[in-house]
């Protein structure tokens, strides 16, 4: 997926929630009038969102707990296929869930960047290494010694984007989704069976085979993003370029200009400059029909879509099935459930192939810089007790998403 395989980091911190908060990055509760969004990060069949105060709130399938966040400040979350894990504002990372494969066993320490797998999550530790926790079936844990400015966690293998800007992956390789090429990458997402990277010089390089999914575009490129089957990445000139399995249209992507792509596991959705949205691919419960609005950010997941509106409130639509008292949890307070009563198909399975777009709906800001899935940015890292402090470079990475 990608899930994303997922999607950017935040700093999210302010003085007055620094205060409120206790050493293991507890807060008070926030008034409903600060509960707006930040970020969105759609997993398999739930979302989690980040609010401005840190905070976390899920929604969506919660039969194993993965809607359910802790209390605390974080400054990332990330959703895997049964569980969910967040960057807290302390450095350290809390995960929630599902723990069959001990995903939810997190690690100590602190950490730069997170990302989540299907089952599995890694993470990027302050002196540059990387720890996996997880399913580690076919040793998507096993993350090779070296310094790392990124990792992407994919369905069953792993890919790192190391300080000296060469790839390393691990896991399983039966389509040779771990054989990464030499050379120099400025980032590095992972799908089902196959990786990509950008390159250095705005060139995109892919492997793994199936269905000739390797087979990226010519051209130069500034953002990447890799599903299940497919790839889609955003060229210099802002138009869209997917490949890959092209079931359902999902690398049928619409002309135009866009500021962002996210690659969802068989479905893609786009943000235009106007900050407006396209959805294109699988349609089965109509993950691609984009309801009216604009937005900043864009998360596609396995059958949903959540994206982040320019008024700060969430909006996810796709599949949905009324929750229970005990399997499912409903949007939270500032997120709009658009379009999220879940739609069979038709008899004849007919799937959407058309991008479908949203259009405006009041004055808002347009594509904040920094929360696209772009090569890479400078941050400065909250600094905890005894941490050095200074400049962390984290790649963004989203579009994990797994079978």
């Amino acid at each position: 997926m990608v899930l994303a395989a997922a999607l950017g980091v935040a700093a999210l911190s302010t003085a007055v929630a620094a205060q409120a908060a206790d050493e293991d990055g507890a807060v008070a509760e926030p008034s409903e009038a600060s509960r707006q969004f930040t970020d969105v990060a759609a997993g398999f069949y739930h979302s989690c969102g980040v609010y401005s105060d840190g905070s976390v709130d899920c929604w969506g399938e919660n039969g194993w707990g993965e809607a359910e966040p802790p209390t605390g400040q974080f400054s990332d979350v990330v959703a895997g296929a049964r569980h969910s894990c967040g960057l807290k504002t302390n450095m350290t990372i809390t995960c929630w869930g599902d723990n069959t494969h001990g995903q939810t066993g997190d690690p100590d320490g602190h950490f730069l960047a997170i990302s989540a797998g299907a089952y599995h999550s890694c993470a990027v530790r302050l002196d540059e290494s990387v720890v996996c926790w997880g399913n580690n079936a076919f040793s998507q844990r096993a993350a090779p010694a070296g310094a790392y400015s990124a990792v992407a966690g994919g369905a069953g293998h792993t890919c790192g984007l190391r300080t000296d800007a060469t790839i390393a992956c691990w896991g399983g390789n039966w389509a040779g989704q771990t054989n990464a090429p030499t050379g120099e990458f400025s980032a590095v997402a992972t799908g089902g069976l196959h990786s990509c990277g950008l390159r250095a010089d705005g060139t995109i390089e892919c492997w793994g085979n199936l269905q000739r999914l390797t087979s990226a575009p010519d051209g130069q490129f500034s953002a990447l993003n890799v599903g299940a089957e497919h790839s889609c990445a955003l060229r210099s000139d802002g138009t869209i370029a997917c490949w890959g399995n092209n079931t359902s249209g999902r690398t049928s992507a619409p002309a135009g200009k866009f500021s962002a792509v996210s690659a969802g596991t068989w479905h893609s959705c786009a943000l235009d400059p106007d900050a407006t949205l396209a959805c294109w691919g699988e349609n089965s419960y109509g993950q691609a029909n984009v309801p009216e609005g604009e937005y900043s950010v864009v998360s596609a997941g396995r059958q949903h879509s959540s994206a982040l509106g320019s008024d700060a409130a969430v909006t996810s639509w796709g599949h949905h099935t009324p929750p229970t008292v005990s399997t499912r949890r409903w949007p939270p307070a500032g997120c709009i459930p658009a379009l999220l009563v879940a739609t069979a198909p038709s008899a004849a399975g007919a799937r959407t192939t058309t991008p479908r777009r949203a259009r405006p709906r009041g004055n808002s800001r347009r594509w904040r810089p920094g929360t696209s899935t772009a090569a890479a940015y400078e941050r400065t890292p909250p600094s905890p007790a005894g941490a050095a402090t200074g400049p962390a470079r984290v790649t963004l990475l989203t579009g994990s998403s797994a079978p």
